[in-house]
């Protein structure tokens, strides 16, 4: 079986203060998706390459594993802005529905197709009914067991609960009592050393990620930054990315190793999207559409290639391999988030969104958007 490191998680577009499509948000989903699965490849395809690869190519690749970093500061972010970003009081029932519609109908699809295919490969793992049940509702330690990486859904799905049952404080309240509650909880796993796996989840440093996505929206809708803030947080962060290469990114915690820089980058790339600097973003931003389907579908496509690697004898070079691997998980997820995702997720959102017309104007007052200026206060 493929090795398995913590990989992105989907976070939901939508069209946010202003009513502008952040290109940036999109474009990094899609970049953050692509090196996990470019480092998946290499892990996958390393131990049958003709050649052996180059000294420190398995650490250089290993850089991959900051995907599920800037994915869990993305979902902090979007959570922030879908909830408080429209006008409206936060709902948590409203709220719940919405993740649980979202995260786990094309999760179990794929559970599926993974039970499928690895029973026809001959590689299907033996589970219990226990086990698969745990699996499909993303509960640890059982939600890798059919989806390796589905291990950090389950962190998405504690992340969800803290922040809907806490936010109902308010927008700025709701953010400072969330941190607080995280921060005291990842300290009481230091001192404990909690070894069950759901107090381990409930305090791992991981959660400060997501923390800081929430600070990222909160701090670039309600108050403007100027184009030299993004320049240098994105320089920063580049910097400590590079810092963390050089000095051994094992070193610390990866939530300061790479959840910092994470953050820096995040937030960015956001004040250069809302300054209009959306360059080469908006010309990949639709990519990170599909970036759900490319978290769950890649190490199923990768186990697909092996197997008709080993059936047919043909060995092309490791590079080869991985990028003729990497384009075609881009495009299969590309494809399944128009044919299947895309529509599915449309039909039960309507179905369980209230549908209230702006008077005069037609539209859904779900899909108003206001500017950032307007952001509900605090309750």
């Amino acid at each position: 079986m493929i090795p398995i490191m913590p990989v992105p998680v989907h976070v939901e577009n939508r069209s946010i203060g202003s009513g502008m499509k952040l290109h940036s948000i999109q474009c990094m989903r899609f970049i953050a998706a692509t090196i996990v699965v470019i480092y998946h490849a290499y892990v996958s395809f390393v131990p049958s390459a003709l050649t052996a690869p180059a000294v420190g190519a398995a650490y250089i690749f290993g850089f991959g594993k900051v995907g599920v970093h800037i994915f869990f500061v993305i979902s902090g972010y979007i959570m922030y802005l879908t909830s408080f970003g429209r006008p409206g009081r936060f709902r948590t029932g409203q709220f719940f529905l919405r993740r649980v519609v979202r995260i786990y109908p094309i999760y179990w699809i794929f559970v599926a197709l993974y039970l499928t295919t690895m029973t026809i490969i001959g590689i299907r793992p033996a589970l219990s009914m226990t086990q698969l049940l745990g699996a499909l509702a993303l509960v640890p330690p059982y939600a890798p067991l059919v989806i390796g990486p589905a291990w950090t859904l389950a962190y998405e799905v504690y992340f969800y609960i803290a922040f809907g049952l806490i936010m109902v404080l308010g927008a700025l309240r709701g953010t400072v009592v969330l941190t607080a509650v995280f921060i005291g909880s990842i300290a009481l796993g230091v001192l404990l050393r909690p070894e069950h796996p759901l107090v381990a989840m409930a305090t791992n440093g991981l959660l400060l990620e997501f923390c800081m996505g929430v600070w990222v929206a909160r701090l670039t809708t309600c108050h403007t930054q100027p184009l030299g803030v993004g320049l240098l947080a994105v320089t920063g962060a580049v910097c400590l990315y590079g810092a963390g290469l050089i000095l051994g990114y094992g070193q610390l915690p990866s939530a300061l190793t790479w959840g910092v820089p994470s953050a820096l980058l995040v937030a960015g790339v956001v004040i250069l999207d809302q300054r209009g600097h959306t360059g080469v973003m908006r010309r990949f931003s639709w990519l990170g559409d599909s970036s759900y389907v490319l978290y769950l579908c890649h190490i199923l496509l990768i186990e697909i290639v092996m197997a008709l690697l080993r059936t047919t004898g043909l060995m092309p070079l490791l590079l080869v391999q991985m990028i003729a691997t990497t384009i075609g998980c881009i495009v299969f997820a590309a494809l399944f988030h128009v044919v299947i995702e895309r529509p599915l997720t449309t039909i039960l959102h309507r179905a369980i969104s209230p549908r209230r017309t702006i008077a005069g104007s037609g539209k859904d007052a779900t899909d108003h958007h206001i500017p950032c200026t307007a952001l509900r206060r605090d309750r």
